[in-house]
């Protein structure tokens, strides 16, 4: 197994798509670190390249 995403980085979903090897994953990171959702917690959708388990591009 390889952690893809920050500590700080809490993931809601994910998905794979096999025809580009991509991964989608949503989430969000834990601004303040306290292990909560709150308001100030940013949201991202973050893309890693699943060949290279690089971060592709984030949204």
């Amino acid at each position: 197994m390889t952690q893809l995403t920050e500590d700080k980085f809490f993931v809601r979903t994910g998905t794979v798509n096999t025809q580009t090897g991509k991964l989608v994953v949503a989430g969000y990171y834990d601004t303040n670190n306290n292990n909560k959702y709150d308001k100030t917690d940013k949201d991202e959708i973050l893309i890693y390249d699943l060949k290279t388990l690089k971060l592709a591009s984030r949204i």
